[in-house]
This record gives C-alpha cells, structure tokens and sequence, in this order.
C-alpha cells in the first residue's frame, strides 16, 4: 500500500504529521482571525468617532442656543424697566401696560430662539403667570409647567428657599421631561422652558441601527424617556467612559455613546447596534464567521487524528518505561495497528526489554553462584585457633572430670560445625541463627570462664523470619576476637525487633563493651570499603556485606558505629 513520497511509507509519521498540518493550517487561520478582528476593532472606533462627534456638534449647538437664551433672560432681567417694576405698578392699567409690552419683546425675541417652548415671568404676589410660546408647545404642557412653577415658588416661600437655577434643570411634569431656566428677582421670576423630547427630534432622524437609537439621561443615569424603552436595554449611562459594549437581555450588542451638557444636568446618549456597524463588513463577516465555524469543526478531528497517530503510541511507550523504571523488566509493549515508526519502536522496545531480562538473569545467577562460593568458602575457613582453644577446654574438663560439661561441649561443636558446613541454603530461620550464636558463645564462655556474658533478646513473632547465614555470627565473632580480654569482663548483647514505618522492618542490634573499632577501621566499613588484612581476619564482614546486598537488591542497611564503650553493629532488613 504503501509507498507514497519517495521511501517514506503511508503510515508513517512525517505523512500523517503533514497532512495534520494541512488540514489545520494553523498559521494562516491565526492570521485571517487577527487581521479579522483588527479590521472589526478599526471600524469599530471609526463608527464610535463619527458619531462622538456627531453627537458633539448637536450637543455644542444645543449648549450654545440654550447659553444664549441664558444671557437673554440674565440681561432682560437687569436692563427692562417694565420686568424691574412689575411688581410695583399699583394701578392695574400700569401693570397691565407692563405685561403687553413684555409679552411684545417675548414674541418678537422668542423668534430668535426656535429651539426654545416658551418663556414665561410669574409674579408671586399677584400669582399672575403669563408666557409667550414657539409653536409645537400644546396647552397642556403649558398649564403643567405653570401649575409646576407655582407649586414649586410656594413650597420655597415655605421653607425661605429662592429659586434660582445657576444652570438648566431637569424635571419631570406629568410623565415628560422638560429643561428649564429660572432667575429669581425677588418680586419676579423670569425664565424659559423646552420639552426634551422636542429636542431629540433632529437626532431620531440619524440611521443608529434597526433597534439603536439616542436620547437624554440625568446626571444619575435616569432616561429623560416617558415610554421607558431604555430601561429595558439595561444599561449603565453613568459610566465615565465615552463608550463602551454592553449585552442587551436577547444577547444584542450596542456601542453606547455619550456626550454631557456644559451647561445643564444632563447628558446625551446614543445606542448603535453592533450589527448595523459589522453591515459595512459583510463579506469579512462572512469570512471570520467561517474561519470560525470550520476551525471549531476541523481543530477536534484533528486533534483526535493526533491522539491516534501520536499520543496515544508514545504514551504506551512512556508507560512502558515507567514500569521498567519501577523493575517490572517483564512488562511489553502490546503490539497494535500504528504508524510505521512506532511500531519499528515497540518491536525494539521489547527486543531489548527480553534482552535484559535474559542478562539479569544470567547476572544474578552468576552473582548468585559466586555469593554461595564466597560463603562455601567462608565455612570452610575453619579457625585453626578455634578447634585448638576447642581441644584446650575439653582437655582442661577431663582433667578436672568434668565430664557432662565434656558432653556438653562435644554436642556444642558437633552442631556449630554442622550449621558451618550448610552451604546449599540461602536463608534460614532466624531461630537457628540464634542457636548457632548461643553455640559459639557458650564454647567461648566456658573459654573464658567469667570474663565472657552475653544476651539475646528476640520476640517469638521473630523467630521464624528467615535471614541469610552466619549474619549475626560474623559480627559476634568479630566482638570476641577484639572485645574479650582478661583485664575486664566483656558482655556482648544481641537485641532484635521489628518497625513498622515507613515499611516493615527487621532490626538487628549486635553490641559489646570493648574498645570499639579503630578510626580508620570505622571509617573504611561506613564507606563500604573492603577490609582485608594478610591473614583475611576481615572477609567475613565483607561477605556479608556483598550477600545483604545481592540477596536484598540494595534495600539492606548497615551501621556501624562506636559507643560510649563499646562497637555496635546495627542491621536493618526489609520483611516485605
């Protein structure tokens, strides 16, 4: 099937690899996505600009027409004689003269100010309201906004308060909104209102999107709207941004807009759909929402196309490896349809891992055969000076015919030397060791007569654990080679228990009260140096040494170390 591309099989990993790489075209998809979004972002604060300053025109020249009107009434207010001395007048036809002719300079200058409803002076002490009005302004919005102004004059004669506005307030008459400019005079209020919804009828005529669209809002972020539509979009205005997104509850998107008032409490907002700005870019629309789509398709398959050809393959191998880290060297890899390189991997793989199985064998066999010779070996260098010192006691028993001490011993040396010549056996109870160690240390207390003690402690749970042999009689005839003197009584303790934590353990504790060892001696032992003299006087502690380490693959400990008085030798082996 299989050739393709020169040498390089089907199903091989370059292949598959490549068309993985084509299929997800990474690189380019990052690119079209970015300069897509770039593109998005660009329009974005065109159309936010445009209309910012769309909105800042209308607003600059409401500001200044309503400024305006601000100077008029302020100059009025100090310059007519008629409004200065309205409320002086004492005879009606004065007063009544006084109202015409204001009423006259309202009509012809109220021409002048087309944006504004009416303007109006009150008189409080004659409760006498009169106004001129723009058309566009209905009655009832005159008779709300009189009621308004009395109302409001009568509640701050009530509580000493003036009315006087420093700039164009924002209040809310019977449903609408309305801005309106007072000066207080004292005797006379002069001032001019607008409905706010007549205001916004120059921008309804701007195109914000199917569903945008602007309006007015308090310094607290209340919509100056009397149907509520705002409040529904559930947007924060009070924000200190110019703009900003924000999700409508059907997830719609707008671009919020907004431009504040130099000269009254009030800011004008616009709302334009995100969809209608994305309009001027249907093709890369089109584009991103493609790329978009096809890549939330394509990155899955292809990432699960990876995990068959690729991830799954190495992680068996990582497997593989981490049980053969852990020691279990019979583990192998199960051989399954892959791609042509791992297989040719997990074919090697297990080639080898047979290899080392069969070499560790062969080692440990070797190391094995080798460990019994070195204790064949080891038994069989029977101590000249043992039997001799053996033959001297029983000599000196017979002559003071002490002969069940006699008996005693011949049983005593028949059984050391029987478990000496045991060379076939790679453990054996811990009981029989123990026996062996009480058969060596009688012979040599009967040597020794009362220079020589000794004492064993080892629970009964204990007595049937196997250990390699002669492990604790190399360390207790090490103790009687170089402790016992005739000067002071020697005493030689053996103390065994079992741990717990962190593993099960068995713990050995051979110790006597004698010199200890020598510096360098101590030294050379807790550095795991061999020790070996002309006459081999050490071999012993070297052997076992080697076998805990052969027969327990490491996990054996040994201390040595110097008491008070006294060498100590502390073996501790695993029991799992």
């Amino acid at each position: 099937m299989y050739r393709i591309f020169g040498r390089v099989p089907l199903n091989s990993l370059r292949f598959k690899l490549l068309n993985i790489i084509i299929v997800i075209a990474v690189p380019l998809v990052l690119l079209l996505i970015y300069f897509s979004q770039y593109s998005i972002k660009v329009v974005h604060e065109q159309v936010a600009k445009s209309n910012k300053n769309l909105l800042s025109m209308y607003m600059e020249q409401m500001d200044g027409t309503l400024s305006e009107v601000d100077k008029y009434l302020a100059t009025l207010g100090a310059t007519n004689y008629d409004l200065i001395n309205l409320a002086s007048f004492a005879r009606e036809n004065d007063y009544a003269m006084a109202k015409v002719n204001l009423s006259n300079r309202f009509k012809t200058d109220l021409r002048l100010y087309p944006l504004i409803d009416s303007m109006f002076v009150y008189v409080p002490a004659r409760d006498d309201y009169f106004y001129i009005f723009n058309e566009g302004s209905t009655l009832d919005e005159r008779l709300n906004v009189k009621m308004y102004i009395s109302e409001r004059v009568r509640s701050d004669a009530r509580s000493g308060a003036r009315f006087l506005l420093d700039e164009w307030e924002v209040s809310q008459i019977q449903g609408e909104y309305y801005l309106i400019k007072v000066y207080d005079y004292g005797s006379v209020l002069l001032g001019a209102w607008v409905n706010v919804r007549r205001l916004m009828l120059p921008m309804n005529l701007i195109n914000f999107g199917e569903t945008g669209r602007s309006f007015y809002v308090t310094d607290e972020g209340l919509p100056m709207e009397p149907n509520g539509q705002t409040a529904a979009i559930q947007i924060d205005v009070t924000r200190e941004d110019d703009y900003d997104y924000l999700i409508k509850e059907n997830q719609e998107r707008y671009l919020v807009i907004q431009n504040r008032s130099q000269v009254g409490a009030f800011s004008l907002v616009a709302l334009v759909q995100e969809k209608s700005i994305l309009d001027q870019l249907p093709i890369l629309r089109n584009v991103v929402q493609l790329i978009t789509y096809g890549s939330l398709i394509v990155l899955p398959l292809a990432f699960i196309l990876m995990q068959r050809t690729v991830l799954y393959p190495l992680n068996r191998i990582l497997a593989a490896l981490k049980f053969t880290r852990d020691g279990l060297i019979e583990y192998r890899i199960e051989n399954v349809k892959t791609s042509y390189e791992f297989q040719r991997v997990n074919e090697a793989f297990n080639q080898m891992m047979s290899q080392i199985h069969k070499l560790r064998i062969d080692v440990y066999e070797e190391q094995l055969g080798k460990q019994r010779a070195e204790l064949k070996l080891l038994q069989l260098q029977l101590n000249p000076h043992f039997l001799l010192n053996s033959l001297n006691i029983m000599h000196s028993l017979a002559f003071m015919r002490r002969y069940e001490l006699i008996q005693e011993l011949c049983i005593i040396i028949t059984q050391y030397f029987r478990y000496m010549l045991r060379s076939k056996v790679t453990f054996v109870p811990l009981e029989d060791e123990l026996k062996h160690v009480r058969n060596y240390l009688r012979i040599q207390e009967l040597r020794f007569q009362d220079q020589l003690s000794y004492e064993i402690e080892c629970p009964e749970a204990c007595r049937q654990i196997e250990v390699p042999p002669l492990i604790i009689h190399t360390f207790v005839e090490n103790s009687i080679k170089y402790a016992v003197t005739m000067e002071e009584p020697t005493h030689v303790s053996i103390g065994i228990h079992v741990t717990q934590e962190p593993e099960p353990r068995m713990n050995i504790r051979i110790a006597d009260n004698g010199p200890g060892f020598p510096d360098d001696v101590l030294q050379a032992l807790s550095n795991g140096e061999q020790l070996q003299d002309e006459e081999e006087e050490h071999v012993g502690i070297w052997n076992v040494q080697r076998r805990l380490e052969l027969l327990y693959e490491g996990k054996a400990r040994i201390r040595f170390s110097n008491l008070g008085q006294g060498a100590c030798v502390e073996l501790s082996l695993p029991l799992a």
